[in-house]
This record gives C-alpha cells, sequence and structure tokens, in this order.
C-alpha cells in the first residue's frame, strides 16, 4: 500500500485499504521526490464521500478486476460515472473498448479513437463498417433467422455455395451454381479443393446473390434412382418454404439502414481498426457509437457481439495479459438480450462468455444499465463491484441485492432516495458499502434531456 501524504510528513495508510475514503487535505503535494523502493500504485479517484471532506479511491483491480456494474435509473449519474472512470483511466497505459449505444461520450479527448458504425457524426469521428464477410455464419444465421426444416439447410448450402462460386468461377457464370440437371462431378472435385475456406466460420461471398442462390438450392437431390451424381428437378414445396426466407433477405440487403452490414462500400471494416487500436501506443479509448445502427433485426445485439466475440478470440490467444484490456458497455441492456443468448440456433453469448472467463485473460466489463432486470442472471452474478444510483423499481432494485450478495437491505433503503450524481458502492473487495458524489468528468457525457423552458418558450 502507498504512503499517504499529510501536511508535509508521510503517514501510513490504513490496512483495509482496498477502496479507501481519505481526507481532502491529505492530497497535498510533497517539496521534494519521494524516496520509494517501488512504484506507487495507481488509484482511480471516483470522487468524495457523502459529506463532502473525504476522497474515495481505487485499485483499477479491486474496482475492475472482478468486472463492474454501474446501475441507475436514467437521469441518476451512470453516464457521469461512466465518463469519470474511463478518463481516470486514460491517465495510464491503459486499452479500454467502450461501446458508445447512444453516441453520449463523443466528448472524450484524452488518447481517445473514435469510431461510428455506418455515419461519422462530427469531424472526430471515423465513419465504419460491420462488413457481412467479417461476420461469422452463425451472426448471418442469427440476422436472417432461417427457420423450420427447409429454410436453415437451403441456406447453410447456399452460402457454400456462393463461397465455392467465388473460389471456382468455373462453376459459375452469373456468380451463383445452378444445380438444377446438372452434374456433381465437378462440383464435388472443386469443393474438396477448397473444403477449409467452404467449412471457414467467416463469409467470403457476395451476398447480392444469396436470395437466387437459396432458389437454386431448392432442387431434388437426383434426378433419378439410376443417376446419383446428377441433381435433379427444381422442388416447388421446397421453394414455397423458402419464399419468406428470400424476401426477408432481399429486403434486409438493400435496407439503408444496415448499408454499413451489406453495402460497406469502401468504409474500412471495424475488425481491422481494433488491431491498428490495440497496437497504437498512443491511443487510450477506442469509442465505438451505435448512435447510427438501427434496433430492428437485433442489429445492435448481433454486431455487438460479434465485435465482443473478436476481442474474446484476441483474449484466448494471450492477447492482454501484458496490457489487460477493459470493455465498457453503455446501455448494456440493449446488448445482453435473454431471448436471443438463450436461442439454441444462433446464441448470442459472447458478452457472457466475458464475464465468466474474461477475468483468466485480463479481459474484463464495466457496464452500465438502468434496466438491470434484463441483463441475464449469470451475468450480472459475476460483476464483483457495483455502483448503484438512484432506483426506484422494486424488480430492479431485488435484482441487484441478489446479484451483489454482499449488500444489505438498510443499505438498499437508500437507494431511491439518493440524489443524481450519488451513488453506492459495494462489492467483494470493499469492507462496506460507500455512499459517494462522483466527481464530474471533464468531458461531460452529452445525456441530458430536452430543455423545456428555451424549446418551449
Amino acid at each position: 500500500m502507498t504512503d499517504q501524504l499529510e501536511r508535509g510528513r508521510i503517514v501510513p495508510n490504513p490496512a483495509a485499504g482496498h477502496v479507501r475514503s481519505t481526507p481532502s487535505a491529505s492530497i497535498a503535494r510533497p517539496s521534494r521526490p519521494q524516496q520509494h523502493s517501488h512504484p506507487a500504485e495507481l488509484r482511480i479517484n471516483l470522487g468524495q464521500n457523502e459529506a463532502g471532506n473525504h476522497a474515495v479511491s481505487a485499485l483499477p483491480e479491486h474496482l475492475l478486476g472482478r468486472h463492474c456494474a454501474v446501475v441507475g435509473a436514467t437521469g441518476g449519474g451512470k453516464s457521469w460515472t461512466l465518463g469519470r472512470i474511463i478518463e481516470e483511466i486514460s491517465q495510464f497505459r491503459s486499452k479500454v473498448v467502450l461501446f458508445d449505444a447512444a453516441g453520449e461520450f463523443g466528448a472524450l479527448d484524452n488518447g481517445v479513437t473514435h469510431l461510428s458504425v455506418g455515419v461519422a457524426s462530427s469531424e472526430n469521428e471515423k465513419a465504419v463498417s460491420v462488413p457481412y464477410y467479417h461476420l461469422r455464419e452463425s451472426d448471418l444465421f442469427a440476422i436472417f433467422k432461417p427457420s423450420g426444416p427447409s429454410q436453415g439447410p437451403k441456406f447453410r448450402a447456399a452460402i457454400h455455395s456462393l463461397k465455392l462460386a467465388l473460389l471456382a468461377p468455373i462453376l459459375s457464370a452469373d456468380g451463383t451454381i445452378l444445380k438444377a440437371h446438372r452434374s456433381k462431378v465437378e462440383f464435388e472435385r472443386e469443393r474438396a479443393r477448397f473444403i477449409s475456406q467452404i467449412e471457414s466460420p467467416y463469409n467470403e461471398f457476395d451476398i447480392r446473390h444469396l436470395p437466387q442462390q437459396i432458389q437454386n438450392e431448392c432442387i431434388d437431390p437426383q434426378r433419378s434412382p439410376t443417376e446419383p451424381m446428377v441433381w435433379g428437378s427444381p422442388n416447388g414445396l421446397d421453394l414455397s418454404y423458402c419464399v419468406p426466407l428470400v424476401n426477408r433477405i432481399q429486403d434486409m440487403v438493400h435496407s439503408p439502414n444496415l448499408e454499413a452490414i451489406f453495402k460497406p462500400r469502401r468504409l474500412p471494416s471495424i475488425f481491422d481498426e481494433v488491431p491498428a487500436f490495440l497496437d497504437d501506443p498512443d491511443s487510450k479509448v477506442l469509442r465505438i457509437s451505435l448512435k447510427h445502427l438501427p434496433f430492428e433485426h437485433n442489429t445492435r445485439e448481433i454486431l455487438g457481439n460479434s465485435i465482443a466475440r473478436h476481442l474474446l478470440e484476441l483474449a484466448r490467444a494471450s492477447r492482454f495479459l501484458k496490457q489487460p484490456l477493459l470493455i465498457v458497455l453503455d446501455e448494456a441492456h440493449q446488448f445482453l438480450s435473454k431471448a436471443l443468448r438463450d436461442n439454441e440456433n444462433f446464441p448470442l453469448d459472447a458478452f457472457g462468455l466475458i464475464a465468466k472467463e474474461g477475468r483468466k485473460y485480463a479481459l474484463n466489463i464495466l457496464l452500465s444499465t438502468q434496466r438491470p432486470r434484463d441483463i441475464p442472471d449469470d451475468v450480472l452474478s459475476q460483476m464483483g463491484v457495483f455502483l448503484i444510483h438512484r432506483m426506484t423499481n422494486d424488480y430492479d432494485l431485488s435484482v441487484v441485492e441478489r446479484a451483489s450478495g454482499v449488500i444489505s437491505r438498510e443499505v438498499m433503503l437508500k437507494v431511491p432516495t439518493l440524489l443524481p450524481g450519488h451513488a453506492v458502492m459495494v462489492g467483494v473487495s470493499i469492507d462496506e458499502p460507500i455512499v459517494l458524489k462522483v466527481n464530474p468528468p471533464k468531458n461531460r457525457p452529452d445525456s441530458r434531456g430536452p430543455d423545456f423552458q428555451n424549446c418551449w418558450r
């Protein structure tokens, strides 16, 4: 534990100093350098105690090492707290990936790289894409949702055929592969040559041809019992089952709201920007604004899950052991959908896996939400520290109480009466709950409500 300076003399810190509340007078700067045999501990300065006469700070490993959740109703100060923590962290040799759901954190400026999916909202943002060919096959299943015994197999077969059409142009005249009444011999030979690329989870193919290729797959498996190596006639029943899927794909691929996925043009891919950020020693925070992504088709959940899975793969490859990475997830309820995560066909479980196993790979989560009840229980229960702003919903309060495991009913009774910017901090590394007033961030998030007095005057 580092020494504490008070009135020019060295005073040992209290023994229980995981998270500490110290007199504000003790922050006096010494007149000459201290003689230490080891570097001073890094601490995140959060704010002051409720009375305003003690500073509250925490070691990064105790605040974030077992994941952290900032919860509270809208207007309680969650964005303020996130901004404060991110600014504190960016003073160090840190790496933070911020998922900015509403575009509130565009003012962050200390070593911050600003990306915006689809459209840049300001001069300091760089527009990026999340191209479909950098997504996994399972992500496309989650987006297009093929269902039933016909749609799923035809959808996968069409993707594999389109991959082969690019790898072996001899099989294709118009970007698709026709199969009705065609020999399988050459197709199977080329497929065997490129089997590893075809079976890859990633999607190198032209998605514009996907609707037509699904129709090409709706055929009888063979022309006759004596011609097993020749495909049969078009199968009208299979095609009728697949028509809703074909129409859905056509609508989505041509939707202006989804151009960042299906028509990325020349926008750089976010999956190329992440390694560049990690390799840049001067870039501390990678902010990814999802402000312009639509809510329809679960686009935010799917793309957020895809980016998180990419980070988890890097973590499993020991990428962050020498420089831990923190994922900051604002409006986490927009990404952690219980229904989608539990879907057995295309589960969106990347954030859940990070919460469960990311710690051993030096990959941690700081999540913020106004709806704790919508966060999966097994994710919320992994949070080692809670910063609880004002909440009044009984269900949300009970969910947080169960998940924290260390907060008393007496402390929870204070939560509905907290002032904006105040929070109760509890956790496994905190000896007793602390009510604190969070210091304002230098660059405040744009989370203000409407200005009725001026706009309605």
